[in-house]
């Protein structure tokens, strides 16, 4: 956080069950854990942003019908806000990817629901969330989003895709409006 204070995630495992926990260290002080997720399941892969003091995202994988999708909790004034479901309804998403600037949010995941499966994102711009969209090319298969923010605030998003028989990295800028509106 831009404070110097620190938000740490992971998923702990307790009697066949897993739950993401969270803490935070401030100054030499560390807060008491927190449990984020909704209850005992099965999470994977916890990410967490900060968009200012006290303030961001932690997003992660719950397993939910049989199919896997993505969660997220708002830190808010220091308080985490109720878990909400932010990939699509009937979607298999895996592989969250975050970044924020500013108080913006870009968050990017695989979506399964399809063949060949396409990275999908969404933006929050500080007060909502972007309805989700596709950013990877239809044809393709994509795995594995990362993303980064410039200085000046552009959102790039960069994926795993086959080329042929080749493995290569592909990328996509997308700026707030390209972000909200372009699909690719």
């Amino acid at each position: 956080h831009p404070d110097g204070a620190v938000t740490f995630l992971w998923n702990a495992y307790q009697r066949g069950r897993e739950r993401i926990i969270s803490t935070t260290l401030a100054g030499e002080r560390l807060s008491r854990h927190q449990q984020l997720s909704p209850g005992p399941a099965v999470y994977s892969q916890p990410v967490v942003v900060s968009t200012g003091a006290r303030e961001g995202w932690a997003f992660w994988m719950s397993q939910a019908d049989r199919r896997w999708q993505i969660a997220g909790r708002r830190l808010q004034d220091g308080r985490w806000e109720a878990a909400v479901v932010l990939s699509g309804e009937g979607e298999t998403a895996l592989a969250a990817a975050a970044v924020a600037h500013g108080s913006r949010v870009a968050l990017a995941w695989e979506d399964h629901r399809s063949k060949p499966q396409r990275i999908r994102a969404r933006l929050w711009d500080g007060r909502e969330w972007t309805a989700a969209a596709p950013v990877s090319p239809p044809d393709a298969p994509a795995y594995r989003p990362a993303l980064a923010a410039t200085a000046a605030g552009q959102i790039w998003i960069a994926w795993d895709a086959y080329d042929g028989r080749e493995y290569a990295a592909a990328d996509f800028p997308c700026s707030a409006v390209a972000f909200s509106s372009t699909v690719v």
